[in-house]
């Protein structure tokens, strides 16, 4: 994951759940950057796979060229 503003993290939580014959996964990628006292969350959700890892990384710089810029 590409760095932005002072502080970038990131953790992906992923769940299964099985309710009779059927089985679920539930993906979760949460991203917080910070830059002084400006601070950027995002989520991103997915069922069955992970959501889009490029259209995330899209999404992701254009927020953290908005917070680079403050």
């Amino acid at each position: 994951m590409t760095e932005y503003g002072d502080v970038t993290v990131g953790f992906r939580v992923t769940i299964t759940v099985s309710v009779r014959a059927e089985t679920l996964t539930f993906y979760a990628d949460l991203v917080l950057m910070g830059k002084d006292r400006a601070e950027v969350i995002a989520n991103f959700f997915g069922v069955g796979q992970p959501f889009d890892p490029a259209l995330q990384e899209s999404l992701l710089a254009k927020l953290g060229s908005r917070l680079d810029a403050v």
